[in-house]
């Protein structure tokens, strides 16, 4: 992630407000900026979240899924590295 945190943060919750009340999602996008922080995905099953996860992944970098294709992802990855 871009070392310019407060503006990854705001792009963030502007996406995610979308046409909501403003403030209402802010939590949502300080953890989903958080996680890219500190790893490459970011899991849930928040349908708001996940409908905007092509735009949100552009910016942060990180793959937004959820957790039953985070658990694929596992599978793979483990019947590949044997």
């Amino acid at each position: 992630m871009p070392a310019n945190g407060a503006a990854q943060h705001q792009k963030v919750r502007e996406i995610m407000r979308g046409n909501a009340k403003e403030g209402k999602h802010d939590m949502d996008a300080y953890h989903v900026v958080e996680s890219a922080k500190y790893g490459r995905y970011f899991v849930t099953n928040d349908e708001r979240i996940l409908r905007k996860a092509k735009d949100i992944s552009a910016l942060l970098s990180i793959a937004i899924v959820t957790p039953s294709e985070f658990l694929d992802q596992c599978r793979r990855a483990a019947r590949t590295s044997i």
